[in-house]
């Protein structure tokens, strides 16, 4: 008998991803309704509006080098990473719309659809993918912290959706280039929240972990598949998120 084909799955899963978007997009629309009034933006009250608006923050300028003047005669900080709210930043800008009016819903469109991600690839049924991707974003915690300005945080752990479901099929015939995929995504979540995507990055760790210790393989080869997945995650997460790192170890001066 014929193995039956993947194609309907696929198509499945595509559709569960539009609609998903489509509701996302119209959910967030009617949150963030006050953005459309160019003289109204979303909160950012752990970013005094100072600091926003001055010219040594200004993009695309400000990733050649940064020289806060706002105190005294300033000092130096650390250039902003390369990473995707830098990307929404430099995005806003060319267009000439402002970051605030968009950074909350755009960061909670992305945990919403990076949660999708991960119950596809856990093989979950298309509307249970749409229904946790909406409740992703709705959470309570992602949504508080997008409307208190850390808008960040949930694009870290957005992050770590989209690596746990990357890690999440270990039979394809691409597993290897997923835990890459899986790493450069761990990096991101690390350059977004700094300490707190460090943190949750260890969930991360703990599934890779947990994935082989529950495989039905022989022992050493649950543990060298374990170990190398593991080792090329962390490699991975390292890589993307050096930039970053780099500017927390003080340089010595001569």
């Amino acid at each position: 008998m014929s193995q039956p084909s993947s194609t309907p799955a696929r198509l499945s899963g595509g559709k569960s991803f539009l609609i998903c978007l489509a509701l996302l997009v119209a959910v967030l629309s009617v949150l963030f309704r006050a953005n459309f009034d160019p003289d109204h933006v979303s909160f950012s009250n752990d970013a005094p509006v100072g600091a926003i608006s001055a010219a040594a923050r200004a993009v695309p300028g400000v990733l050649t080098g940064v020289w806060q003047d706002l105190n005294w005669v300033g000092g130096p900080e650390p250039i902003p990473a390369l990473n995707l709210s830098m990307l929404v930043r430099l995005i806003t800008t060319a267009v000439g719309v402002g970051l605030n009016h968009v950074y909350a819903p755009a960061s909670l469109l992305t945990v919403g659809l990076c949660a999708w991600f991960l119950f596809w690839r856990l093989g979950f049924a298309p509307l249970a993918c749409i229904l946790g991707g909406l409740a992703a974003t709705l959470n309570s915690d992602f949504l508080n912290t997008a409307a208190w300005g850390m808008c960040s945080q949930p694009i870290a752990f957005g992050m770590n959706y989209l690596a746990l479901g990357a890690l999440a099929d270990t039979t394809s015939s691409r597993r290897w280039l997923s835990v890459v995929l899986a790493g450069f995504a761990v990096g991101l979540g690390v350059m977004e929240a700094a300490d707190i995507g460090a943190l949750f990055s260890l969930f991360v760790a703990a599934f890779v972990v947990m994935q082989a210790l529950v495989s039905d393989r022989p022992v050493k080869k649950r543990i060298v598949a374990g170990i190398g997945r593991l080792a090329l995650v962390g490699v991975c997460a390292g890589f993307i998120a050096a930039s970053s790192l780099s500017t927390l170890v003080p340089k010595r001066r001569h």
